[in-house]
């Protein structure tokens, strides 16, 4: 029988409770005609159905109903393979059932096991 590493191990633990679904979209520059540059999300995402899995690390508390709707920030962490190419400001949406979770990643923190990044959700209630 072979020896498989701790990390190895550890890797396909986790990688089975991989059951939420990304994409990822990544702002790309365009010119401008008057020579100027902006950033776009493209329409496409660069990667589609990376499994993931998705903590909530804060979820704002109910307040009363406010005129226009309550902004709402939540933060989600993803779990993902070590080798998912995400990169902070990466526009994600993550599919968790019948829930999409969308926004901004943060830093993403690698490990040889796991990445993890922080994904800031904003809605209005």
């Amino acid at each position: 029988m072979g020896y498989i590493s701790a990390a190895t191990a550890a890797k396909k633990h986790i990688a089975r409770l991989y059951t939420d679904l990304a994409e990822i979209y990544r702002h790309s520059q365009v010119d401008n005609d008057d020579g100027s540059s902006d950033y776009i999300l493209p329409d496409a995402p660069i990667y589609a159905n990376i499994p993931c899995r998705i903590s909530f690390e804060r979820i704002d508390p109910p307040f009363e109903q406010a005129e226009g709707g309550r902004p709402i920030t939540t933060s989600v962490k993803i779990f993902a393979d070590p080798k998912t190419d995400i990169k902070a400001g990466d526009y994600i949406n993550v599919a968790r059932g019948n829930e999409v979770y969308s926004g901004s990643a943060g830093q993403p923190a690698m490990y040889e096991s796991h990445l993890e990044v922080t994904l800031t959700h904003r809605d209005r209630a």
